[in-house]
């Protein structure tokens, strides 16, 4: 059985299958390559060409993004860079597999993982937050003011 995979998503499984060299680059000061969070970046973005289902820009002019990045810089409870507690578990979403329930947004792909050690666990995600519904899993955060300040 074959996989039907868009245009653009064989291109990326083509260039890693020739596994060219600087895909195993390491930044200097970091101990992992950077083609894997280059990737993520670049997955999300390929998703919304092509399959409109992720928002990966919201911005559509230069003031737009110039606001979104001010406010990326002011203090927000849900923003990963203020998650200081240590946790054993985080799993990392693009926020599409999102519903909103009576307790809140919860995201139905991994909430069950998260709710199954909650102490151990944290929830990031890219799509935004505080728009509406809390998450229902307390320890979610965004990682959309990062892409912002990016």
């Amino acid at each position: 059985m074959t996989l039907a995979t868009t245009r653009f998503t064989q291109a990326l499984l083509d260039l890693e299958d020739a596994a060219p060299d600087v895909l195993f680059d390491v930044v200097p000061g970091a101990s992992v390559p950077l083609w894997p969070q280059v990737r993520m970046n670049l997955s999300l973005a390929l998703s919304e060409t092509e399959l409109t289902s992720v928002a990966v820009g919201t911005s559509n002019t230069r003031a737009d993004a110039l606001a979104r990045a001010a406010r990326s810089f002011l203090p927000s409870r849900w923003d990963a860079a203020g998650l200081r507690a240590q946790r054993d578990l985080v799993y990392v979403s693009g926020g599409v597999t999102t519903t909103t329930t009576s307790a809140g947004v919860r995201n139905w792909l991994i909430g069950d993982y998260a709710e199954q050690f909650p102490d151990d666990s944290a929830i990031l995600q890219w799509r935004a937050i505080g728009r509406g519904a809390p998450p229902s899993f307390p320890l979610t955060r965004t990682l959309d003011p990062l892409r912002a300040r990016a």
